[in-house]
């Protein structure tokens, strides 16, 4: 409900036209099934009562129409897009034990590869005429990560949908 919401008022209903064919990516598909609350919206309902199911691929969505809302940039866009495209089940969880929940970014290293595996993608990047290297590392564009506490798309993106999920403290 608020997701939905949410979506429209980053015009999800008229995004940008270039982007619609990177939505059938595979490697980004597998996101509709990633949680975006790590597993918490698998635990106990008395404990989290999330308000509605977000998913990885909810939440790469909007950082990519967030980041073209500020940017119309296309390769900003799509690293926005696939930033999240290495994240396995149950998300940052990993993180504790590879010892890197400071920083969140041990998953990252598999970017490279599942974006150079994805065969779909990489027809879409050549119609378009657009280098792989420019929307997988989504580290060059500051408005799609930037180091905490800095403020980029993924953050922002972040504390709203917590507000919408989790803390439900949020309202049209």
């Amino acid at each position: 409900m608020y997701l939905q919401y949410y979506l429209e008022q980053l015009d999800c209903l008229n995004m940008p036209k270039f982007l619609i064919k990177y939505l059938n990516v595979p490697s980004l598909l597998r996101l509709k099934r990633v949680g975006y609350f790590c597993g918490m919206d698998y635990a106990s309902k008395d404990i989290y009562n999330f308000s509605e199911y977000i998913s990885r691929y909810d939440h790469s969505l909007s950082v990519s129409l967030l980041t073209y809302k500020l940017t119309h940039d296309k390769c900003a866009t799509l690293a926005g897009l696939f930033h999240d495209i290495a994240t396995p089940c149950f998300s940052h969880v990993i993180d504790y034990m590879n010892k890197d929940y400071d920083i969140q970014e041990s998953t990252e290293v598999f970017t490279d590869y599942i974006l150079n595996s994805d065969k779909y993608l990489i027809n879409c990047l050549s119609i378009d005429d657009i280098d792989i290297k420019d929307v997988s590392d989504f580290k060059k564009y500051s408005v799609v990560d930037s180091k905490r506490p800095k403020l980029c798309a993924d953050r922002l993106d972040g504390i709203i949908l917590n507000a919408i999920g989790w803390t439900k403290n949020i309202t049209k």
